[in-house]
């Protein structure tokens, strides 16, 4: 093993006190005072290198030390601690400079294998799943009780790992009942979101609203493909207008002077005055907005422009309507696993979304994921959407049919 030697101490540690410490004391004292200060994910030692690796108070050099250490000496990773950095097993709570797999005789793992190997009825992968639905061999209870059932449960879930991959509903009910927490120690089945423990709140990681389109409780009056759509930003389609029952362009009027009276621009309507004026609108007739409406709706040369700028109306509603669906679905998504406001993180392809939530979202959200039940309730408006129209809705669509003219 290679331990480079530039290493002084660990930011966050007395100098004094690190300078005496070997590199296993300096990480189990960090890891302990990271505990200490909140941060419950260093309780889990099998998480130790992902935390080591993500930590940005701990020196790159340090770091290395610290992953070549781990790397020789595996054993490390199998302690438990609890949420202030206490060695939890009395067997593996070893004394400096000896040996740990020494000091740990057989450990609870070892007794948990020694049970197992007697009682067990699948293969070691089954062990925590056999444990919490007691699908163990005849005469189980006579070898351990309920107290060290439930402890060696907790250690296996704590430990994390090949362990925990089994678990299905069944499994994530009765540790529910049991009162056994597996947050923050078993991550989110699947591939679509990830959390973390920060201090004492945790965080959702997800690639967008999006992912939680499968959660919904669809039926007759909301279907799968329109929550996909309007969750994707795809849903313009989805509200469909009948051009026949629009022939007054002066409809607009009122929705252009409520964006003009929050003082905001339309530049568009510059370029829809002067495409007027080009096919023979009078621009005397066209001051204000009104006026100018009045013109398309009135002038007989200008009706293939009025027949855009329906078009336009029509397809800034749409606009209007999609944003609407789009906020009160992710409203719901919200309410329905207590998820606060979130921010995109990273650019591009590699952007995700980090929000806050409730630990009993996250339960709401595994029992979700794991069962397919308990989905978010959604019943879409009486009336429809009916989006306030922005100035982006109506300038986009004038000028895109202009464009097209």
């Amino acid at each position: 093993m290679i331990v480079r030697e530039s290493i002084e101490f660990q930011r966050g540690l007395d100098p004094k006190k690190s300078l005496g410490l070997g590199i296993r004391e300096q990480i189990l004292d960090y890891a302990r005072q990271k505990c200490q200060e909140g941060d419950f994910s260093w309780s889990s030692p099998s998480g130790w290198k992902w935390e080591i690796q993500e930590d940005k108070n701990i020196p790159l050099q340090t770091k290395y030390a610290w992953f070549d250490y781990l790397e020789e000496h595996p054993e490390y990773l199998e302690i438990s601690m609890d949420e202030h950095g206490n060695i939890l097993d009395e067997a593996i709570n070893f004394e400096r400079g000896v040996e740990p797999k020494k000091s740990m005789g057989l450990g609870i793992e070892g007794r948990i294998k020694e049970f197992m190997d007697d009682f067990a009825n699948n293969g070691e992968e089954e062990w925590l799943s056999d444990l919490i639905l007691k699908n163990l061999s005849p005469g189980w209870g006579d070898a351990i009780d309920d107290e060290i059932r439930r402890e060696w449960i907790e250690y296996l879930i704590k430990k994390g790992g090949e362990w925990t991959k089994r678990l299905d509903e069944n499994d994530y009910i009765e540790l529910k009942d049991m009162g056994i927490e597996w947050i923050p120690y078993i991550p989110i089945p699947g591939r679509d979101f990830k959390y973390q423990l920060i201090g004492n709140n945790y965080t959702l990681q997800f690639n967008g609203w999006e992912e939680f389109a499968g959660y919904f409780d669809t039926g007759r009056d909301l279907s799968s493909e329109f929550i996909e759509n309007v969750l994707t930003g795809d849903a313009h389609d989805d509200f469909w207008y009948d051009s026949d029952a629009y022939n007054d362009v002066t409809d607009l009027v009122w929705h252009i002077q409520r964006i003009i009276n929050k003082g905001e621009e339309i530049p568009a309507l510059k370029d829809l005055k002067d495409k007027a004026i080009d096919m023979g609108g009078d621009p005397d007739n066209m001051e204000t907005p009104e006026d100018l409406f009045n013109e398309l709706q009135y002038n007989d040369d200008l009706h293939d422009l009025k027949q855009i700028v329906i078009f336009a109306y029509i397809d800034a509603q749409q606009s209007a309507d999609e944003s609407e669906a789009y906020k009160r679905l992710k409203e719901a998504i919200q309410k329905w696993y207590d998820i606060g406001e979130g921010k995109w993180e990273g650019e591009g392809d590699k952007a995700i979304m980090i929000a806050p939530i409730s630990k009993e979202g996250l339960e709401k959200l595994f029992y979700s994921i794991m069962t397919g039940e308990d989905k978010i309730k959604y019943y879409p408006p009486d009336q429809g959407y009916s989006g306030d129209m922005t100035k982006d809705d109506i300038n986009d669509a004038i000028y895109n049919k202009i464009e097209d003219l």
